[in-house]
């Protein structure tokens, strides 16, 4: 297994200069989707502009590891000063992501870090949006506790209290009223 994260690590050292230019960011978007924190901390050592790029789709390296559950990656992440703001393509942003997979501990990572509550992507939904429609009651307690607006409406004229109710979830309703 050392031979393999070395051999990794031994690749990734030669083309991390020119990985932003290449098709090899794939490379590191699966080491962060499996957890190799090592591997990922040596790439960023070397090429520093690896925290802010982002793949076709708008994903960064942050909004990747917060979609694959990945907490200590997103700590280092954080640490080293990624945009926990940064939006993709559709707007969606790392806590959105998180409200919708229904990743707690992820949440509260970002939330901890200042993350914008109520950031809206192209639709107008915000996290608490993504964790209502998604019935992730934990996450929807989380947002609000982090004074998260349930007055916002996405393009659809929806709060979140209704795409609760339109998923005939009651309990979230009443959370949400």
């Amino acid at each position: 297994m050392k031979t393999k994260i070395w051999l990794t690590m031994v690749f990734l050292s030669l083309i991390i200069p020119n990985i932003i230019k290449s098709q090899d960011f794939h490379l590191l978007e699966q080491v962060v989707r499996e957890g190799k924190l090592e591997i990922l901390q040596e790439a960023i050592k070397k090429n520093y502009d690896l925290l802010h790029y982002q793949n076709s789709k708008g994903f960064s390296l942050l909004i990747l590891a917060s979609y694959n559950n990945q907490s200590e990656i997103v700590k280092y992440l954080i640490s080293k000063n990624a945009n926990i703001n940064l939006a993709d393509t559709s707007g969606n942003t790392a806590l959105m992501g998180v409200a919708f997979q229904g990743y707690t501990d992820i949440a509260r990572i970002l939330i901890k870090n200042k993350v914008s509550i109520d950031q809206q992507n192209y639709n107008g939904a915000t996290a608490l949006h993504f964790a209502a429609t998604f019935g992730n009651k934990a996450i929807v307690e989380l947002l609000i506790e982090a004074k998260a607006s349930k007055t916002i409406k996405n393009s659809y004229g929806d709060t979140p209290y209704d795409l609760a109710k339109k998923q005939a979830n009651v309990e979230l309703a009443n959370i949400l009223r």
